[in-house]
């Protein structure tokens, strides 16, 4: 600034004060500064929607607690809340998640049965609802009488397996609408 000054003072000015009116950066520095802000403002929604979604699952465990509805173990509460979580704090939208086992595998009556999930499409999974409602079965039961169904047409277990055996009296494409 001192050197400014003496500039000015040899043309007989006097500088009182001076502005910066106007702040170039190359575009390299430009993109890496509004990049910079975007990740702040980012983190700081997601640190929003994170203390909010605790706050619903800590509501909900409050509630279940108190209405006494459901008694959950240590490993279920946390499944819970890691479930919560999730579809709370996703940018994405939730997808409806079937368990085709049980929810304790101890009190499971056949324990060779392996639990699984399966993401579906809600469309398809209430289709195969309807579909196992009109056989009389659960929704867990229907798919896997879907599965055996084709992997047998399919060849890729033997005729011989009676477990892969469907019932003779109702075969995948002899449902509603088929025909």
């Amino acid at each position: 600034m001192e050197a400014l000054h003496d500039r000015l003072a040899r043309a007989g000015v006097a500088a009182i004060e001076a502005r910066i009116s106007h702040l170039a950066h190359a575009q390299e520095v430009a993109a890496a500064m509004l990049q910079r802000q975007q990740v702040g403002a980012i983190v700081a929604a997601r640190q929003t929607i994170v203390e909010g979604a605790v706050g619903m699952v800590e509501m909900a465990l409050a509630a279940l607690s108190e209405k006494q509805s459901v008694t959950l173990d240590d490993e279920r509460k946390a499944a819970m809340v890691s479930n919560l979580l999730v579809g709370l704090c996703s940018d994405r939208a939730a997808q409806p998640v079937i368990n085709t086992g049980p929810l304790y595998s101890l009190v499971s009556v056949m324990a060779e049965r392996k639990s699984f999930l399966i993401r579906v499409d809600r469309a398809l999974l209430d289709a195969v609802q309807r579909w196992a409602n009109d056989d009389l079965r659960s929704l867990n039961g229907q798919i896997e009488f879907l599965l055996r169904c084709a992997l047998r047409d399919d060849g890729r277990v033997a005729r011989s397996d009676k477990r892969s055996e469907p019932s003779p009296d109702r075969r995948p494409d002899d449902g509603p609408g088929s025909g």
